[in-house]
């Protein structure tokens, strides 16, 4: 009974390889995938070379069956930068605190579900590489979102963050400067905020003070109607940031620049101030 052969399974970018050692070279075996790839020799007797030789191989072989750009096996394998790997690196960067330029927790926050769902549609469209990431790219992405109903703002600030990410993995140097591109984009217009009105919000208000358990939303709704605060401005605000003789509320920039007033003097975009008394059910 002949003997059974084994070897290293190696799960590469595009096809999974077997591993095997005759004498004192080793090869992959690639006959296990959809398309049979064959046997080939790695021309190396390191183990750790060899799982090198692979990638190369697993790279070329997409390449002539079509499931990877040309363009990729012009590029040092050092220069190609995974994008799962470009997301973690641009992340430990947003981490930075803010007094080294680091943007706002509420701003992380923002990215997360632009990068995940970026990296999601990447690896699908057989986008493994930032180097791939061009105009193309980007706007068949771009075709994408509005395919699927985002609204024009999202769609901004996923292109807009995309691009950010590709100057800092350049300027960190991750990444060669002839992977940067032009990418004009036109900020959408206007605003789809929606605002209350008069009977809207008396009737909130009274919905809630009619059943116990929502007391406490209606003093909500109340406080974000009364003095224009944003929901989490109000549940950040503490009691020294209140001042009940004077009627005002006074917000903490928490970006470590200047002080603004919201009930008393709330600054507007256009930089005029406006006085905004404290509602009576609030005191």
């Amino acid at each position: 009974m002949p003997r059974k052969r084994t070897g290293e399974v190696i799960q590469c970018t595009y096809y999974r390889w077997v591993l095997r050692r005759r004498g004192q070279t080793y090869f992959a075996d690639g006959r296990s995938n959809t398309t049979n790839l064959g046997r080939h020799s790695l021309e190396a007797g390191d183990q750790l070379a060899a799982i090198k030789e692979i990638e190369q191989l697993d790279l070329h072989m997409a390449v002539e069956h079509g499931l990877a750009d040309r363009s990729l096996l012009r590029q040092s394998p050092d220069e190609q930068l995974p994008i799962e790997v470009g997301l973690r690196l641009y992340g430990v960067h947003l981490n930075r605190p803010e007094i080294a330029g680091g943007p706002r927790p509420s701003t992380r926050k923002r990215y997360r579900p632009v990068f995940d769902k970026f990296g999601v549609w990447a690896t699908s469209h057989g986008i493994l590489y930032w180097n791939q990431v061009n105009r193309s790219v980007l706007d068949s992405y771009a075709a994408w979102l509005d395919d699927n109903g985002y609204a024009p703002r999202t769609e901004y600030l996923e292109l807009t963050t995309l691009k950010q990410v590709l100057k800092f993995l350049v300027q960190a140097d991750h990444l060669p400067a002839s992977c940067l591109f032009p990418y004009p984009l036109s900020k959408p217009q206007g605003s789809d905020t929606y605002c209350w009105q008069p009977e809207e919000f008396t009737a909130m208000v009274e919905h809630c003070r009619r059943h116990a358990a929502l007391h406490w939303l209606g003093d909500v709704i109340i406080a974000l109607g009364s003095t224009g605060l944003r929901i989490a401005e109000l549940a950040s605000l503490r009691w020294s940031d209140i001042n009940l003789d004077k009627g005002v509320i006074t917000l903490t920039d928490e970006g470590h620049r200047s002080r603004q007033a919201a009930g008393g003097r709330r600054r507007t975009k256009s930089g005029k101030s406006r006085n905004l008394p404290i509602h009576e059910d609030l005191l």
